[in-house]
């Protein structure tokens, strides 16, 4: 019922009821009063009515346009974050599915208070606007808030599932060659980072991660680009080129999905029809590179063995041009490397000959000229090897007497003390390199002096013996500095050794002050200061503290030897990992000999399964389980008689083996297998034999 009908039958009812009282006065109070009654009361009815009318009429189309404007207002914030959502929906490729359900859920919240939405109009209903009142829509403004979170939650989960399936999808591009482990990486870090959940914030997550992608996209097609150009020369790239066009096309239009397939098809067909050139080119390579470096020099074969490791790390045929690329750079570096020596060759003549040196000190080999070597690997070895060596045999020389003249005032001293003592000294007694020529020089420098090219001896022909120096008796005791107990130890004196039989030793030495090396496996060094007189015996207690095994073997060049590792580390890698152990008897190129225990001893300490050990001044690392592989294998290969059995010694196992280990070592790997499932023999360990007691 409307305002004005209810007002209206409301003021009829009233007007009745008053003319009926006013006829009840008039028969009971008379006429007067009852006139009186009906004129004042009817008029006022009427004046109140029209009262009413008049603000039945303003009051509810104030209170519609109050509810329109704020409904507008709550609309309009609607719409425009509609509008956004969609947009970042479309920019994004994201699923908008669930976001859309909810603004559904809004339309028709919307829809409930008089505001209609169809396509881009708003309709607002009257009628229904009448009957809401404003708290309501003040409500559903709440609502409508509360649902937008919703819808941002929802599109903020849809942007991280979208990531996190790019995610997915460069995965499937690395697996086929392509290099995107750093857009991998931000991608992830973008999924980690704290979002805000506002529209905004969640434009910028998803701009971000699409740069990224779109970033390493065309990063990914560059690559395909150079690799189908590549393989036009070994087959038919015209389907390829078709594919890269797709490709291309999905990126300008950002279709990144088909973009990637396309990408992993064409990758893989071209991994697929190289694979066969592939295989021959890389093992042809391999084969080039290991006679080259088997005849370079250990110095010189460093940036060789560093393209050797990039040919060894390439393992997809879409990188064969990595291979080419790595053998041009190798004959280049060969080039290099000869035009070198050859250049070395011609400074170090020149700088001999204005030393003024003897005709057949300076005496010139024949050095062969210089040829491009050719770009092919089958002939490249044998062609370099030739050059080299013809170029290696007069550097030697060359470089060889060159430090001759440099360390020749320091032999001539040498030369000269000996021949004042003996009268005569050979090459073998100068304990350096290339003697011979030292020797010849000398003579050449002092013609009183007979040089015996036969015996390769010098010899003074007025050479008279000098009475010999009295030595004196030094004894030496070695104990250990806790028990007391006798040592057995070296001794050195200079660089003569002396070695202790139950810790004691007799030395023979001249008079005066010396200073005595004391050397034992176990424990720290000990440098001790003999003075010797002749009229009194001389006795000299030494005690050594014992210290563990890298004090023993490392001391204090730790640090420095730590400093060379990373170099050291592939080469003795390569060593361990093809025969399973690596030894102090095996060529490392460290900086000084007696640092190879240490490295050893550190390197065998940061790898898990190998086991350093030290016998007799030798020191080894082995693979353990390589070790118990290789025991069992050669315990189950003897023959032995039924019942009756078999022994054999230590050493014929460690050579069935081919593994150098130590007894020691060897009995506690003994101890470790004979319990294994896969030896066939029951086996007895003794001092140093083995007896396999018969099959299991």
């Amino acid at each position: 019922m409307k305002n004005e009908t209810r007002n209206i039958t409301v003021v009829v009812s009233l007007t009745i009821v008053i003319l009926l009282m006013a006829i009840i006065f008039f028969f009971t109070h008379g006429f007067v009063i009852a006139l009186l009654f009906a004129m004042v009361g009817v008029p006022a009815i009427f004046i109140t009515l029209v009262i009413a009318l008049i603000l039945g009429r303003r009051m509810p189309a104030e209170e519609i346009k109050i509810k329109k404007r704020e409904l507008e207002s709550i609309t309009h914030e609607f719409l425009e974050f509609k509008s956004k959502v969609s947009e970042i929906g479309r920019e994004f490729n994201v699923d908008i599915d669930r976001a859309e359900f909810e603004l559904k859920s809004v339309e028709a919240a919307l829809n409930r208070q008089g505001c209609t939405l169809r396509g881009g109009e708003v309709n607002y209903n009257e009628g229904k606007l009448k009957k809401t009142k404003l708290v309501e829509i003040s409500k559903i403004g709440k609502e409508i808030k509360e649902i937008t979170e919703k819808i941002a939650d929802a599109l903020y989960d849809a942007i991280r599932e979208k990531i996190n399936w790019y995610v997915k999808e460069f995965g499937k591009l690395s697996d086929s060659g392509y290099e995107v482990e750093n857009a991998i990486s931000s991608l992830n870090s973008i999924l980690g980072s704290a979002v805000k959940k506002d529209l905004s914030a969640l434009e910028k997550l998803g701009s971000d991660a699409t740069e990224e992608v779109k970033g390493a996209l065309e990063g990914c097609l560059s690559k395909v680009r150079e690799n189908v150009a590549f393989a036009r020369g070994f087959f038919d790239v015209s389907k390829a080129n078709r594919d890269l066009e797709l490709a291309e096309g999905n990126l300008r239009d950002d279709d990144y999905g088909n973009c990637v397939f396309l990408l992993d098809k064409l990758m893989r067909e071209i991994n697929e029809k190289l694979s066969g050139n592939f295989r021959e080119y890389k093992s042809g390579l391999l084969r080039c590179f290991s006679d080259i470096l088997s005849v370079m020099d250990e110095k010189e074969n460093e940036e060789v063995r560093k393209l050797k490791g990039v040919v060894d790390d390439v393992n997809t045929p879409s990188e064969m041009k990595l291979l080419i690329g790595a053998f041009n750079d190798l004959v280049r570096e060969l080039n290099e490397l000869l035009e070198r020596m050859h250049g070395e060759i011609f400074e170090l003549r020149d700088d001999i000959r204005a030393k003024s040196t003897p005709d057949w000190f300076s005496m010139e080999q024949s050095v062969p000229e210089l040829e491009e070597l050719p770009q092919d690997i089958e002939k490249l070895p044998k062609v370099f090897e030739k050059l080299y060596k013809e170029l290696r045999t007069p550097l030697t020389d060359l470089r060889d007497k060159t430090r001759v003249l440099k360390a020749y005032p320091r032999v001539e001293s040498m030369i000269n003390r000996n021949l004042k003592e003996r009268g005569e000294v050979g090459t073998d007694e100068l304990k350096v390199k290339r003697a011979e020529l030292f020797m010849k020089l000398y003579s050449e420098k002092h013609p009183e002096v007979i040089y015996d090219d036969a015996r390769q001896r010098l010899r003074a022909e007025s050479f008279e013996p000098l009475k010999p120096e009295e030595r004196f008796v030094v004894q030496v005791k070695i104990r250990d500095a806790k028990s007391g107990a006798p040592l057995n130890a070296k001794v050195l004196v200079g660089k003569k050794e002396h070695e202790t039989l139950g810790g004691e030793l007799n030395l023979k030495l001249p008079q005066g002050r010396h200073t005595l090396r004391v050397l034992a496996d176990g424990y720290a060094s000990k440098d001790v200061r003999v003075n010797v007189e002749g009229d009194t015996e001389t006795e000299v207690e030494v005690e050594l503290e014992e210290v563990g095994l890298p004090e023993q073997l490392c001391g204090d060049m730790e640090e420095r030897i730590k400093g060379q590792m990373p170099k050291l580390i592939p080469q003795v890698e390569s060593i361990f990992k093809e025969r399973g152990y690596v030894s102090s008897k095996d060529k490392i190129n460290i900086k000084k000999e007696e640092y190879v225990p240490c490295f050893l001893f550190l390197w065998a300490e940061e790898n898990e399964n190998a086991k350093f050990v030290k016998s007799d001044g030798e020191c080894m690392v082995y693979d353990v389980s390589r070790a118990k592989d290789k025991l069992v294998n050669a315990l189950n290969g003897l023959q032995i008689e039924m019942f009756k059995g078999e022994s054999y010694r230590f050493d014929e196992i460690t050579s069935f083996m081919d593994l150098p280990l130590p007894v020691e070592e060897l009995k506690f790997l003994l101890q470790e297998v004979k319990d294994d499932a896969r030896l066939q023999y029951y086996i007895e360990i003794n001092e140093n034999i083995v007896k396999l007691a018969g099959r299991k």
